[in-house]
């Protein structure tokens, strides 16, 4: 058997690299020989911590702190799982009582500021936050959670301030530094310098595989362009509103788009040719990744091309019928005739739910709403819900969802479907962009730290008219956001005629 002291090595190996399972199996090793020890103890708490194993976490600080009553990073861990279990006035004096023993520690002081904020109390974070700066300058989650107090504060100053101060530290060497800033000014609604260090995104650095000259954004009368996707299908949406603008300033404009895009792309003004990679490539002389255009046409934020829609439905739709048919008969089970289709007496306000983007995006779990959230939608009852989550088309998340999303094989399938509904409920992802871009009615649920283009604080989009935005008060917190959207869907039915 190894020593009881390569074992814990082991543990905390495991646990550092985040493969729980062989750190669980390792301190529980070690412990069952050598049972006090209160860092380890502490150590195989903070492992339960992440798990969010809170009650087991619990009893792993007690058997610490049988051993070593002030031992602090049990005392740490210990406050940390009180927070997970609602306890939050034990928690309090434990924090509290650490900062008693060592008052100048920054993570003490930190741990404490970060209840306070967790706990609606942000306003009283800022002075201590700032203190604990001041002993730890360099301290990245002091400044975290400093700016996500300015968001709250809706201090754009200081927010700008201290976000690029995180920058300079986290990534003044990476070739992130210039991309990351531009995401502070575009939230801003600084465009001009937003757009202009927005060329550094990751996306634009890789090679295209167009030698080509970049478009500069002049006339180009007689001669040709090529517009480039490079990023998701929201992002493409998004861009497609430029076409007309492009248009006006020269030639023939080719579009090159995802192939899943291509039929809807060709129901916008502006493009003479829309190409996908099945297709030969003509010949052209300029090109521009589509995410450059905000760049080259000199976007501000009072002239973001915004005429609604850009989009429209696609002449073929494969399964036209087949959703007139669901969304009839879910209107009207009863309803045999079906030969008024979509211009029959709706009884019930059509809203289209979408609570989770796709898995590949990074930041998804960010976006994304768990679906044991959703139920509170169902309390509002004037309303006939459709589930347009195309992830995972089955799922049921309350009670009278009717699913569409097994018809949606297509954008053209989903822009129909999109049309067809009075209002769209869904999470930052390609829907939001497409129900905007069609001008349908959108109520957009964001996490507190928000993609650029949603900005900060607005309850509007300059992007998208006809959008409502609804923004967490903190991270994580869904549940406000859906008691928001459900009491405005309320009143919005209370004062229709």
């Amino acid at each position: 058997m190894a020593s009881l002291h390569s074992i814990l090595e082991l543990a905390r190996e495991a646990d550092k690299a985040e493969n729980y399972s062989v750190a669980l199996m390792n301190y529980r090793l070690f412990l069952k020989h050598e049972t006090g020890d209160p860092q380890a103890w502490s150590d195989y708490a903070g492992l339960l911590l992440v798990m969010d194993r809170h009650e087991d976490c619990l009893s792993a600080c007690a058997r610490a702190l049988e051993i070593f009553p002030d031992f602090e990073p049990a005392l740490l861990n210990k406050a940390s799982a009180l927070v997970g279990i609602d306890s939050f006035e034990e928690a309090r004096k434990i924090y509290e009582r650490l900062l008693a023993l060592n008052p100048d520690r920054p993570d003490y002081i930190l741990a404490l500021q970060k209840f306070m904020y967790i706990t609606g109390d942000a306003a009283s974070t800022e002075p201590e936050l700032l203190r604990a700066l001041e002993i730890e300058p360099d301290n990245i989650d002091v400044l975290n959670t400093l700016i996500s107090v300015y968001m709250i504060k809706n201090d754009h100053q200081k927010y700008r301030r201290y976000a690029e101060k995180l920058i300079d530290i986290k990534f003044k060497d990476s070739d992130k530094y210039l991309w990351e800033k531009s995401v502070i000014y575009l939230r801003l609604g600084d465009f001009r310098e937003g757009f202009r260090l927005f060329e550094h995104r990751p996306s634009n650095q890789r090679k295209s595989g167009f030698n080509e000259p970049l478009w500069t954004g002049k006339p180009f009368s007689g001669r040709t362009l090529l517009l480039r996707w490079e990023q998701g299908f929201g992002d493409t949406i998004m861009m497609l509103r430029y076409g007309p603008m492009v248009k006006a300033l020269g030639g023939a404009v080719i579009l090159y788009v995802q192939n899943d895009l291509a039929d809807l792309a060709k129901t916008c003004d502006g493009f003479d040719y829309v190409i996908t990679n099945k297709d030969d490539k003509p010949n052209f002389d300029f090109q521009l990744p589509l995410m450059s255009l905000p760049l080259v046409s000199g976007t501000e934020l009072n002239t973001i091309p915004a005429q609604i829609p850009y989009l429209k439905i696609p002449p073929i739709v494969k399964n036209r019928e087949a959703i007139i048919d669901r969304l009839n008969n879910s209107d009207n089970p009863d309803n045999s005739d079906k030969s008024n289709k979509l211009n029959k007496p709706n009884k019930l306000k059509k809203i289209g739910l979408v609570w989770a983007g796709g898995k590949l995006y990074q930041n998804d779990r960010l976006r994304s709403i768990s679906p044991a959230f959703l139920p509170p939608f169902g309390r509002y009852t004037g309303a006939a819900w459709y589930s347009l989550q195309r992830e995972t088309p089955d799922l049921i998340p309350f009670d009278g969802v009717i699913p569409m999303a097994d018809l949606m094989d297509s954008f053209a399938d989903t822009a129909f479907v999109v049309s067809s509904m009075d209002l769209i409920v869904t999470v930052d992802t390609a829907m939001a962009h497409l129900a905007g871009a069609l001008g349908k009615p959108t109520m957009l649920m964001l996490p507190f730290k928000p993609d650029w283009r949603w900005m900060l604080t607005r309850k509007d989009s300059p992007w998208y008219p006809s959008m409502q935005i609804y923004r967490q008060p903190s991270e994580g917190n869904w549940e406000d956001v859906i008691e928001a959207v459900i009491d405005d869907l309320i009143a919005s039915r209370q004062n229709s005629p």
